[in-house]
């Protein structure tokens, strides 16, 4: 099919001149409650019928991957289920102060790329903190900035710059949590690691 001559100063760069393609693009389930405060039936955030970036739209999918991660231990839970009652503890304060733009907890963990970070991002063993306590710590922090983000930024999602905080906090967050347990040991008398103990 022949495109029309164009005669313009500028031709094609004014005006587009090829083929007709038929698309079908609609706002993700996020920007549809920012703008209208609608909420999209639950069964199709589950599932993935709504619109957004791949590999976050099957809350299902992700759910299961997931409980597989964690089942073959190659995800640390602490992280995913730290960032998960983070979000949702934020969420429900938010909620029982009646912030209306902070959507319900459901909603807003099917929604958006929290359960991908929850589960894919948090859990990245390089970034994230290596002790148990830090890594509850790191996923809270995570999950209550998301939130906030969320809910008060120009960010719809929000997951991704919480997620950077949350790695600048890592190494800090293993510091304090070795140094705590270096305190207790002291004062419960127990000798430090690789030291002699007395008399």
């Amino acid at each position: 099919m022949d495109s029309p001559i164009q005669d313009s100063v500028l031709g094609g760069f004014t005006q587009y001149i090829g083929p007709t393609i038929d698309t079908v693009s609609t706002a993700t389930p996020m920007l549809t409650f920012r703008s209208t405060g609608a909420m999209m039936d639950y069964s199709e955030l589950l599932f993935g019928n709504i619109s957004g970036s791949l590999g976050e739209t099957s809350a299902l999918l992700i759910i299961l991957a997931g409980a597989y991660l964690i089942y073959t231990k190659t995800a640390h839970k602490e992280s995913t289920f730290g960032v998960l009652i983070g979000f949702v503890s934020m969420t429900l304060i938010f909620n029982a102060l009646s912030i209306t733009q902070v959507p319900s907890p459901i909603f807003g963990l099917l929604s958006g790329g929290i359960l991908f970070a929850a589960v894919f991002m948090a859990t990245d063993p390089i970034s994230s903190p290596k002790t148990k306590e830090a890594r509850w710590m790191y996923g809270l922090l995570i999950g209550i900035i998301t939130v906030i983000i969320r809910g008060f930024a120009l960010f719809a999602g929000g997951v991704m710059f919480a997620i950077l905080i949350g790695n600048s906090f890592a190494p800090l967050l293993d510091e304090i949590v070795k140094a705590l347990k270096a305190h207790k040991k002291a004062k419960a008398g127990i000798p430090a690691k690789g030291g002699a103990a007395n008399g």
